[in-house]
């Protein structure tokens, strides 16, 4: 079948306003949660190549911050120092539209890194919830995840996470039932080595979509958790019990 010129051309025309609509133009979300103890305060810097503008600044460890919503397209993301102008690290990537994102910083000094969460998931079946591990506690070492029930000892437990190592990308994610679930995390393969227990349960919702991100501490043994839902507020989890 053939097309006439006219047709043709105004096909050729959709095509390009599609992909307009997905690709430039539109608002990309960030926002950065710094589990970092001696980069306690840090900025994020946005770079397209004609501008420089400190996008989020402040954030101080143990903060989510709010979304701040950018014009989707190419950056060079960089973090710095609160106030300072050299950067710790940067990385070139392509903000699209109508996509959330979640930086999460860490590191001890001379080491900083940064993480991504990427925040538009498919959610999971009715009755379900969705689960992943980012490790930004490398001084820790391989450690084990356990999601239990409350009550459950170690013991009567295998974990949920084996041997994730710190510093890299996340685990991919987990689904399990909808439920309370008690998080502990111990040293690899040593149930006796316990880095962190939030003793009471956490809801994870129906159909949820939940990021557990392990930070260090200042010993870099023991270790802190936020537990972050897909485009939701923290639940930090530190020394025994959990606070939003």
């Amino acid at each position: 079948m053939s097309i006439s010129l006219p047709r043709a051309a105004a096909l050729l025309l959709a095509m390009f306003a599609l992909n307009g609509c997905g690709g430039s133009g539109g608002t990309a979300n960030i926002r950065v949660l710094n589990v970092s103890v001696d980069y306690s305060t840090v900025d994020l810097y946005l770079d397209n190549g004609s501008t420089n503008t400190a996008t989020l600044t402040g954030i101080t460890y143990g903060a989510l911050t709010d979304y701040k919503g950018v014009g989707a397209g190419a950056y060079t993301v960089e973090f710095t120092n609160n106030g300072v102008q050299s950067s710790l690290k940067s990385l070139n990537e392509n903000l699209a539209a109508r996509t959330s994102k979640t930086y999460v910083t860490y590191g001890n000094t001379g080491s900083f890194g940064f993480l991504e969460i990427l925040e538009n998931q498919d959610a999971p079946d009715s009755g379900y919830t969705m689960v992943q591990i980012i490790d930004a506690a490398p001084d820790a070492g391989l450690i084990d995840v356990y999601l239990t029930d409350p009550a459950a000892t170690l013991a009567d437990s295998s974990p949920t996470f084996s041997s994730v190592s710190g510093g890299v990308a996340g685990s991919g994610f987990l689904t399990i039932t909808q439920g309370t679930y008690r998080i502990r995390v111990t040293g690899a393969g040593n149930q006796a080595d316990i880095r962190l227990d939030s003793v009471s349960g956490l809801s994870f919702a129906n159909k949820g979509i939940q990021s557990i991100v392990i930070g260090g501490t200042r010993g870099g043994v023991l270790v802190n958790a936020t537990v972050i839902p897909q485009q939701g507020s923290a639940t930090v989890i530190k020394i025994g019990r959990a606070h939003v």
